[in-house]
Parts: C-alpha cells; structure tokens; sequence
C-alpha cells in the first residue's frame, strides 16, 4: 500500500513504515557521542545505538540476530537518551521518523557501507492507514543509513525484526514469499517472527551482506 510517493513498504505493527528515502540535511535533535572513525572505516558495519539503555536480553536478541544472517561487523556505540523532541505527548509515543532523521544527523558516516540501528524498548509509532499515531516495532530508510527497532511490542524475537529492517537499508523491499524475513508483516508481524530466512530472490538482491 502506497499513501504517498516518500513512503512505501508499509510494515504494521512488525517492522513499521520503510522509507523511500532519507531525511538528508536534518539538523540534530540531540547531541550524542559519534563512532569512533576506525570503526566505519571497515568494511560492511552496522553501528548499534541502545536508545533509553535497553536490557541485555533485547541487545543480545538484536546482535545475535544479525551477526547470523549478515556478513559484517556489529558495534555498539554508547547509550543515549532519546531525544526529546520525538516525544508524541497525546499517546505517549516516540515518532519513529523523528528517530530516522536523528540517527542520520548524529551518526551516520557518509559511508554506504555503514548502517545505523536505533535499538529501544520504547514505544515508537509512525502515520499509517490513515491513522495519524499508528503503533510499530520498527521504520528503516529503503537504501539508505538508518533504521530504528523497538521490544516495545514484542516480548520476543526482536532479532528478527533488526535482521528485517536492515534488510531494507540494504535496498531490499517487502517480499512476497511467505517465510521469508522481509515479507510484510500485515499488521500482525507473524510472518517476521516466524521467518525461516531470506528467500533465494531477496539473498541474491542482497549480495555479498547475507552469510
């Protein structure tokens, strides 16, 4: 489903809304601690940003998780606070767009090569279906640098939306094939947390990133 041309890959409540391109040019929402330049001098690197401190259980899930299936380094950078000016104060939510845009500000590199994830347990919405304030567990940018995730509505299997979303800063698209990792969760997200891989279409799209 389409509703304009800057967005498409509609993701409910699984994986969120994936962008068709990145807010470049945003000025920083809040200050935090760049990565170090060595670290995205390497080839293939996804920098993880804990967003609030998230538990242990979901930064393992999320690392694990990518480390299986990607073939690049995974860092983590320093915890920071989330930034204020996300807050959606009438339903107590993040926006999720606010999040993309501030992760490109502060973090991104200028690398293609570099991708940056956002991991939080808190509640992150985006606009869809009409609905201003729609619930997600996740928003990347189609192709670009950055994607956010987040536990708050799954107690388990967050790994699997991080591999999901990542997928998608890779360029890749909702799949069709059921049981593959980037088919369209359909407002329930099944298809995601119960996924058995990436399909043969979507591994040969991906290149040399999958394992």
């Amino acid at each position: 489903m389409m509703f304009s041309r800057s967005f498409r890959g509609l993701l409910l409540i699984s994986s969120g809304l994936a962008m068709s391109g990145c807010h470049a040019g945003a000025p920083p929402i809040h200050q935090a601690k760049q990565a170090p330049r060595e670290v995205v001098n390497n080839q293939r690197v996804f920098l993880l940003v804990p967003i609030q401190n998230p538990r242990k259980q979901v930064r393992e899930d999320v690392e694990t998780s990518l480390r299986e299936f990607y073939f690049a380094e995974v860092r983590w950078l320093d915890n920071v606070d989330i930034p204020k000016s996300a807050f959606y104060q009438p339903r107590r939510r993040y926006r999720s767009e606010k999040l993309l845009r501030w992760l490109q500000a502060e973090f991104a590199q200028g690398s293609a090569t570099t991708k940056i994830m956002g991991v939080t347990e808190k509640d992150i919405s985006t606009t869809a279906h009409g609905v201003y304030d729609y619930g997600i567990m996740g928003q990347a940018t189609v192709g670009g640098t950055s994607c956010v995730v987040s536990s708050y509505r799954t107690k388990r299997r967050i790994g699997s939306v991080a591999v999901h979303e990542a997928g998608h800063t890779l360029g890749l698209e909702h799949c069709p094939n059921r049981g593959c990792v980037m088919r369209d969760g359909e407002g329930t997200g099944a298809d995601i947390v119960n996924h058995s891989g990436f399909c043969s279409k979507c591994r040969s799209a991906a290149g040399i990133w999958l394992r």
